[in-house]
């Protein structure tokens, strides 16, 4: 018993330790560690990854489709409140058609259940605006959502008129048919990054917060194959005209940050599978920075990870095209049968960059 008992105090002080580094406060709550069903259809979340949203002709939006896309964004803070206000702003100018969210989305360590306070603290309370409450909210999962219960993320879908996580990964089809221009088709690919490394790490020394995620069910080698198998059947099957994969972790960052075993492994493992599979765009948070990369194979990679925490360093890459790190904001994506147009909005409402992304041929 004394064991366990010493377990138990270097638990806390651990995670402790987490909520004193990352947001500054000594009232995050410890997590609770449980044992999920990995597939949300099990745990009554109706399964409405399937049913394809269909858009039309958009007169605010310049292109065919408007969305908007944030990362790192729970915090609670002023600075999260300030580009919320701007992404109310710009959804409603643009009309957009949702928001892609791309993880860390309650710091320092997730959420306990769908009745936790953080929800109207980080969320509800927060993203108040109109034009961002009567679209859906596509969202990914972080590291930190992974430290206490993960899947109260995917439950809260039943909960919620916006917030859409169907399960830890999943993927969501998007057609427009308007009249202005050409029609054309959207595959989101949702996918959970820790998830995924649990199939490519070492063992626990090789993952970030080992302690925590080696008792995660949701992130071991097992759910980490069965991720990776979901991933490469759903990837060559895709027939969309732009297919976007989204995820927390970066595949290729000049992000000043340090990289685990198994995130390395994970960089590696992704970037093969995005080429092999013509992937349009892989877009993802946890670097604090704001980034545009191209590769070898011709895969865009955007990092988006300014909703609200404190920014990290970046440096350039040879792949880089665009950095920057000086600001908390988020993306508008205007997309077109024939290209992307993004840009970063920093939270006093101004345009800090601006790229332009060719669709892929199949």
């Amino acid at each position: 018993m004394k064991s366990v008992g010493k377990r138990k105090t270097i638990i806390v002080l651990f995670l402790s330790t987490i909520a004193l580094y990352e947001c500054g406060r000594a009232n995050i709550a410890r997590p609770h560690l449980h044992v999920f069903s990995h597939r949300a259809a099990n745990r009554g979340i109706p399964d409405k990854s399937s049913d394809p949203q269909h858009l039309a002709d958009n007169p605010l939006c310049p292109a065919s489709i408007c969305f908007l896309s944030i990362g790192d964004f729970g915090v609670g803070t002023e600075a999260q409140a300030k580009v919320a206000r701007q992404m109310g702003n710009y959804a409603e100018k643009y009309g957009a058609a949702f928001v892609l969210g791309l993880g860390d989305n309650f710091y320092g360590s997730g959420v306990r259940s769908t009745n936790d306070p953080q929800w109207e603290s980080k969320f509800e309370s927060v993203y108040t605006h109109n034009a961002l409450r009567n679209i859906p909210w596509y969202m990914s999962i972080g590291d930190h959502d992974h430290l206490q219960s993960p899947l109260a993320q995917v439950e809260y879908t039943k909960d919620s008129s916006r917030w859409r996580m169907y399960d830890l990964y999943y993927s969501k089809h998007i057609y427009f048919t308007g009249k202005s221009s050409k029609g054309f088709s959207l595959q989101l690919v949702v996918t959970d990054s820790v998830g995924l490394e649990g199939d490519v790490a070492t063992g626990p020394a090789s993952r970030r917060w080992p302690e925590i995620i080696e008792h995660d069910p949701t992130a071991n080698k097992a759910a980490g194959a069965r991720q990776f198998a979901w991933l490469q059947d759903v990837l060559p099957k895709s027939t969309a005209d732009w297919l976007i994969v989204a995820g927390h972790r970066p595949i290729l960052t000049g992000g000043k940050r340090s990289r685990t075993d198994s995130e390395q492994a994970f960089m590696t493992r992704m970037k093969g599978i995005c080429g092999q599979h013509n992937v349009s765009l892989y877009i993802n948070g946890h670097d604090h920075t704001a980034q545009h990369l191209v590769d070898e194979a011709g895969v865009n990679y955007i990092v988006n990870g300014l909703g609200g925490y404190d920014v990290h360093g970046v440096h350039a890459l040879p792949e880089t095209r665009w950095n920057a790190t000086d600001f908390h904001g988020f993306a508008l994506h205007m997309l077109s049968h024939d290209r992307m147009e993004v840009k970063w909005v920093d939270s006093s409402g101004n345009v800090v960059g601006h790229i332009n992304i060719p669709r892929r041929s199949h």
